[in-house]
């Protein structure tokens, strides 16, 4: 999912970000209603988005503009519904990720990528580096607060809000949650 959003600027201009949040939740998916990638959009997009419309409205740097589905390439969307399926007992958790413009088009096409590693079925997918440091080690930084992801959009005018599959500890909670970071 996407997400339009402006940040208010302390000069009276408006920016316009880009976010993704996250949140723990133990609802279990339904995958005989999930048949495809678009029809899971659209699931997690109506269990979310008062979610989302709530958290843009408490955080006063955050105006919800739109939202809207995001075009990710047919290979993100088949390695999705692959995770999916394999981790089908907790509901994805929403997470906002914040990034700089020279990085959007790359998530969209190959997905969210570990910094300093190959993908793992993809050799066409580039090779990054850490960016912002890595307090909890090296990963996929999202937020469960928008705000927070808004401070890592550089260039560009949205925020993306994400089905986050973290992987997780028998108690259902992220294997590594820091606060409201989700790696």
């Amino acid at each position: 999912q996407l997400f339009e959003i402006a940040k208010n600027q302390p000069n009276g201009k408006t920016l316009e970000a880009k976010h993704h949040t996250s949140s723990f939740s133990k609802k279990i998916v339904d995958l005989d209603s999930i048949k495809d990638f678009a029809s899971f959009q659209r699931h997690f997009y109506c269990a979310t988005h008062e979610s989302i419309k709530s958290a843009c409205k408490s955080n006063t740097n955050v105006i919800l503009k739109n939202i809207r589905p995001a075009p990710t390439s047919a290979f993100v969307q088949e390695q999705f519904m692959q995770r999916l399926q394999q981790e089908s007992s907790f509901f994805p958790s929403l997470v906002y990720h914040g990034t700089d413009r020279s990085n959007f088009d790359s998530i969209l096409e190959f997905g969210f990528l570990v910094p300093n590693r190959q993908h793992p079925t993809n050799s066409k997918a580039p090779i990054i580096k850490v960016k912002h440091g890595q307090a909890f080690g090296v990963g996929i930084y999202g937020s469960q607060t928008p705000g927070y992801s808004i401070g890592y959009t550089i260039g560009i005018n949205t925020l993306l809000a994400c089905a986050a599959l973290p992987v997780r500890r028998k108690d259902g909670r992220s294997q590594r949650e820091h606060g409201n970071i989700v790696v």
